[in-house]
Formats: C-alpha cells, sequence, structure tokens
C-alpha cells in the first residue's frame, strides 16, 4: 500500500468520500482529527478502494485505524495485515467503534481479540442540553451562569481569523498555569492547537472567543463531524476567572445551533485517561459515549 504522510488540508477531496459514507459521530474518525493530531501520531493515509486506511507509528511499532467508508471490508483488512507483516509488526487495529466490531468479527471469526479503550471513550451531549443547562442535573452549571453574568462585564462573538493572535497568546499564558499537571497528553494537544491555529481558515474551522473586561477569558474551537454532530476539538479558559469554562461552553453551543440548526449533538471527545477532565465531562451529564476498541490478531 502507498501510504501518503503527511496529510495535507487538500487531501479532504481524496478522502471524502470515505468520511461521508461513514458518517461517524466518532472524532477519531473524521477528517480535521486526523490532520490537527497527526504530527502526534505520525499519521499516514491510503485509499484502498472505497475504503480509507490511517496508520501510526511509534518507535518501530505501528497500528491502523479502522478502514472506514462502504465496500468490502474483508480486502481493507487483508491489506492492512500485508503492510503490518512488511513493517515487521502485529496486527493491531485501534478505534474500532460497536458497529464496526460487529463487521470485523463477522468478517473474520475468531480471528482478533478485543480490548475495551476507555481513555479513548468520547463524550457526546445533546446541543439542546448544554446551550438550555435545564433540568435538575444540571442545576450547579446554571449556577455558574448566573454567577458569572452577574461578577464580569463579558462578551462572546465567533471567532474570526483576526482573534487568532489574541487566543495564541491567551493559550501561551494558559499553557505555562498549566504545565505540569498533565501527561504526554497535554503537549500533543498544544501542538494540534498550534496546528489548528494556522489552518483555521483551510479546515473551515469554527471558533467562538469569550471576553472579560476586553480581555481573552476563554476560546472555543470546532467542527462538525457527520450529519448531525459537531465535534468540540479544542476549549480553553483561565481558571481564576469562575465560570469561563461553562460560559464559552454554552455561548458556543447556542452559535453553533444559530449557523447549524441540523446539528442536534456534541462531542466534546475524550478525556485521554485525565482523572479531572473525567469528572467534568461527566458533571455535564453525557447522553451517551462513543465507545472504543483496539483489536489484536491472535
Amino acid at each position: 500500500m502507498l501510504f501518503t504522510s503527511p496529510i495535507v488540508p487538500e487531501d479532504y477531496e481524496r478522502f471524502a468520500p470515505a468520511f461521508l459514507a461513514e458518517n461517524s459521530e466518532c472524532s477519531e474518525l473524521s477528517f480535521n482529527t486526523t490532520y490537527l493530531w497527526q504530527g502526534s501520531f505520525a499519521s499516514a493515509a491510503c485509499m484502498h478502494g472505497s475504503r480509507l486506511i490511517l496508520k501510526s507509528t511509534a518507535g518501530h511499532h505501528c497500528a491502523y485505524s479502522f478502514p472506514i467508508g462502504g465496500g468490502e471490508l474483508a480486502p481493507a483488512i487483508d491489506a492492512i495485515s500485508e503492510d503490518a507483516a512488511e513493517n515487521g509488526c502485529p496486527l493491531v487495529i485501534r478505534c474500532i467503534t460497536p458497529e464496526n466490531r460487529q463487521k470485523l468479527e463477522a468478517a473474520f471469526p475468531g480471528r482478533f481479540t478485543f480490548f475495551e479503550n476507555r481513555d479513548a471513550f468520547e463524550y457526546v451531549y445533546t446541543a439542546d442540553s448544554l446551550a438550555e443547562l435545564s433540568g435538575k442535573k444540571l442545576h450547579a452549571k446554571r449556577n455558574h451562569i448566573n454567577r458569572f453574568i452577574s461578577e464580569y462585564d463579558w462578551s462572546f462573538a465567533p471567532l474570526t481569523p483576526e482573534d487568532i493572535p489574541e487566543c495564541r497568546s491567551m493559550s501561551r499564558v494558559w499553557a505555562s498555569e498549566n504545565e505540569g499537571k498533565s501527561g504526554i497528553g497535554f503537549y500533543m494537544d498544544l501542538a494540534a492547537l498550534e496546528t489548528a491555529f494556522r489552518d483555521y481558515e483551510r479546515l473551515s474551522l469554527i471558533g467562538g472567543i469569550l471576553r472579560v473586561s476586553g480581555k481573552t477569558a476563554a476560546f472555543t474551537i470546532g467542527s462538525r463531524i457527520n450529519s448531525d454532530t459537531f465535534d468540540v476539538h479544542f476549549e480553553k479558559a483561565f481558571t481564576g476567572v469562575d465560570g469561563a469554562y461553562t460560559m464559552i461552553n454554552r455561548e458556543f453551543v447556542r452559535y453553533v445551533r444559530s449557523i447549524m440548526p441540523d446539528i442536534n449533538y456534541i462531542n466534546r471527545e475524550d478525556d485521554m485517561g485525565s482523572e479531572g477532565l473525567r469528572k467534568a465531562k461527566l458533571s455535564y451529564h453525557p447522553d451517551h459515549m462513543v465507545l472504543k476498541y483496539t483489536a489484536r490478531e491472535k
């Protein structure tokens, strides 16, 4: 197989049919996530028939994503198996949703052992729940919003390319304040964010910026990943501004709903195994999770 690496924004036209055919709510199976995070995973891509295969490498190890798109699955898996053998790697297929696990087991009964990857589970919420924060379970979030509104002179606006330098400066301050609180995922996230800043318009990213007394207190960036789901790729806020995270979350979802009324779900991605992130994401009571498995050949 001929893998394309690095992946560039112009590859979208070539890969789009596979992403559209998959129509997955999984953020890892979207073009923008694949592109933004490739620096962390040394991703490469290859079309095999009408299916797209993503390959990640770390040292002498390699792994492949489940081949997404239409058409027969077996030939793509056979091609992955051959590539792994040529590189002296065991056959490992990651980012497998429950639906795709069933397809893989049906095509190759008993060939793979599956492992649940809890740290990679993605949190999906209804857009209405995040925009309105209604109900008893989200009462504390509404209190955060009310305190924020009463205490601060604030404004929210869509993030434009002209705002990028302001957000970049804020992210650097945020990074210095939070460095050392997380693992390697912290630095991977910052690298992906810098790519998003650079290619904001080319990737058709959408963002929002929250200002307090005219200064940036929070910003967020995301993109549509399927017919009814919007993915929040990044969200940064100063913890010293009480309620900034809650406010940017609500205001941005309201903005997304206003420009994309067909969006019903918001994917806020995984928690990377961070206890703090897991607690924060669960506190918004997700509608459901995107489960993910890794398959290893027996």
